[in-house]
């Protein structure tokens, strides 16, 4: 989408650059084909986006735009100037007619072998450039590499240290994405450190694709940062088998899950495509974080259901951890970021998140921070409740960088087990395996632990297994008759099953122990309906609504469509249908938008639409959103026709 152009900004540049018009715009900043009034030339004026802005800092920016600007090399984009303007930074590059590698390889697809290993080695080289003199790019994609005359030339180094040195809890609270899932190593996923090989790593990602016409791990943010961590990309040659062994071989051990297989950095890379015989020799491993290999070895092989001590790291056994910590502040942040989280809204898991990361920057071997931080960017992610500045692929990773760190630091406590389970499953919501596995773990070192008999329960539910997930769940209230998030789903287990009476029981139960839980609200609402208090129904969500905010204010929203619709003021459902598409991602829906979304529809007597909006939902096979479509009574229609290609192992 295109934007205006900052009257401020026009005004304090107009006696140096006249700005003509929008060329681009991503998600760290937008540019302008601009005029440079003093040299007679046309420039690319780069002007960092608002809250990018704020995080990395007026005084970090313009100090290491200077140093980036001393870069000095064919084939890479050079800075000409930078500065600020009111509350935008801003810096001003050559510009390059012509088009991006990313405009070449959606034009063409797959690039001739000869050229796609001559931009490498020219990109490559000119990163290495940077490299020797100890910068990293940390964001190499096809969209930062520009063809001028037919040559290699790289964009964005003018962040590139700016963002390095930002490693404060601006960074962080502000959800600001380094890099890009597509093109990001395991380490840099994981918000481990990085070198020189995280931009090799890259590279081989960027040169696989303008050979193979597709990223080696896909593109869409789960499965790229899934593949990248436990699986192996298909091998370049069966896709194009005239690729020769060698660049093949150059190209893998560009892309080695373990960074100190990789090629130490870019110029090695540069020169293995010169010679690409040399792609196939060993290389020596180089000295690496021991605790960071190992994490990102536990985590793969979690993943994949198998069962790997992290005492392989010490032939000794583990000692009993401590999840709390001994700093007093560090302790305060921590119950400060749960009040937070508790709230269940955006803008509550956006503080919670901050305050999270505070409290780990005073004690980094903070478990139980760890842990919870983990936990609010999943629910985040899950419930897609529009945390501002902060990308799903972003939440994603933190989540699973967090939970790691909280197996690292407490292997033997049930709470990091049941994150570490809850943060497999964002990794991939299609297969429940990877999760039963760490909330068995869990109860394993627990049997009494709550949260994880709850997330049992609703991994039995998602399988359809009645009588599994009621157990669950019993067994859970038995343990603690108080947990409102243990009878909310109680109550939509018998919404499920069709026994609405009973679950109203729950339901009631729910709100009388905590009438601002938003949750509870929910299945008041949905069993209302069922029961025939379509009205009773509608004032439940308009409750809800006030609860939440965001992606669940707008659910409330689209549930209350469905009340009134069945109260028969299709009228008012339809003013309240347009409210919740403001609030929501109509392009992409999350799994509960998208079911809560399909019955609204329905209701108002448009089952195409609602088929059209669900068959939007990412990834399909998602089991919640299966459950969801499967069990809803709002959706019971879906088992006719229209849910021929909607549900999944019917």
């Amino acid at each position: 989408m295109r934007t205006a152009i900052p009257s401020d900004l026009q005004a304090q540049l107009g006696d140096r650059y006249t700005i003509d018009r929008e060329i681009a715009h991503g998600g760290m900043a937008t540019v302008y084909l601009a005029h440079d009034l003093r040299h007679d030339r046309d420039v690319a004026l780069k002007v960092m986006h608002p809250d990018v802005a704020l995080a990395l800092g007026r005084e970090r920016f313009l100090r290491e735009i200077k140093l980036t600007a001393k870069l000095s090399h064919p084939n890479i984009l050079t800075v000409h100037d930078s500065g600020e303007a009111g509350e935008c930074l801003w810096y001003v590059m050559p510009y390059v007619e012509g088009e991006t590698l990313r405009e070449r390889i959606e034009k063409n697809g797959q690039l001739p072998i000869d050229e796609a290993v001559r931009l490498t080695r020219e990109a490559a080289e000119a990163i290495g450039y940077a490299h020797s003199l100890g910068i990293i790019h940390r964001d190499i994609k096809p969209e930062n590499i520009l063809l001028s005359r037919g040559h290699a030339v790289v964009a964005d180094f003018g962040i590139a240290r700016a963002i390095e040195t930002a490693t404060d809890d601006r960074l962080t609270g502000t959800g600001v994405s380094i890099g890009t899932t597509a093109y990001m190593s395991p380490e840099q996923a994981l918000g481990e450190e990085i070198d020189a090989s995280t931009d090799v790593w890259a590279i081989g990602c960027v040169l696989y694709e303008m050979l193979a016409g597709n990223p080696p791990f896909g593109t869409g943010g789960r499965e790229v940062i899934t593949r990248a961590l436990t699986g192996r990309a298909e091998p370049v040659r069966q896709l194009r088998p005239e690729v020769s062994h060698n660049i093949e071989q150059v190209m893998s051990r560009s892309i080695a899950r373990d960074k100190r297989e990789r090629f130490a950095n870019a110029s090695e890379l540069a020169r293995a495509l010169v010679s690409p015989d040399t792609g196939s020799r060993p290389m020596a491993r180089r000295p690496s974080n021991r605790v960071v290999a190992v994490g990102g070895l536990t985590l793969a092989v979690v993943l994949a259901g198998g069962v790997m001590a992290l005492s392989q790291r010490d032939s000794k056994p583990a000692a009993p951890h401590s999840t709390m910590s001994t700093d007093s502040i560090a302790r305060e942040l921590y119950q400060l970021a749960k009040a937070q989280q508790a709230r269940r809204t955006g803008p509550g898991w956006a503080r919670a998140i901050a305050l999270y990361t505070q409290a780990i920057q005073r004690d980094s071997t903070f478990a139980l921070a760890w842990a919870d931080l983990a936990r609010t960017a999943n629910f985040a992610a899950t419930r897609g409740s529009g945390i501002p500045g902060i990308s799903d692929d972003s939440l994603i990773a933190i989540s699973a960088r967090a939970s790691e760190k909280a197996i690292i630091l407490a292997p033997d406590d049930a709470a990091t087990w049941l994150v570490k389970a809850r943060s497999a499953r964002l990794l991939d919501p299609t297969d429940n395996g990877p999760r039963l596995f760490g909330v068995r773990k869990s109860l394993a070192l627990d049997s009494t632990y709550v949260p994880a008999w709850h997330e049992l329960g609703l991994i039995m539910q998602e399988e359809l297994n009645d009588s599994a997930a009621i157990a669950a769940w019993m067994h859970a209230t038995r343990l603690d008759p108080s947990d409102t998030e243990v009878l909310s789903f109680i109550a939509l287990h018998y919404l499920w099953t069709g026994e609405y009476q009973k679950g109203m029981k729950w339901a009631d139960s729910a709100v009388n122990l905590d009438p601002t839980y938003p949750l509870a609200r929910d299945a008041t609402g949905q069993l209302s309906y069922e029961l025939g208090k379509p009205l009773e129904s509608a004032k439940q969500y308009e409750i809800q609504a006030q609860l939440g905010g965001g992606t669940e204010r707008g659910n409330s929203y689209i549930m209350l469509v469905r009340a009134l619709a069945g109260h028969g003021d299709k009228a008012k459902a339809r003013d309240w249908l347009t409210r919740a598409k403001q609030l929501m991602d109509t392009i992409h829906p999350n799994r509960h938008e998208g079911a809560y979304m399909g019955a609204a529809l329905a209701a108002l007597g448009d089952t195409l639409g609602a088929v059209r909006f669900m068959e939007k939902v990412e990834p399909l096979e998602d089991v919640h959103y299966q459950l969801h479509l499967k069990r809803d009574p709002g959706l019971s229609w879906l088992k006719g026709k229209w849910g021929r290609n909607l549900l999944v192992n019917k």
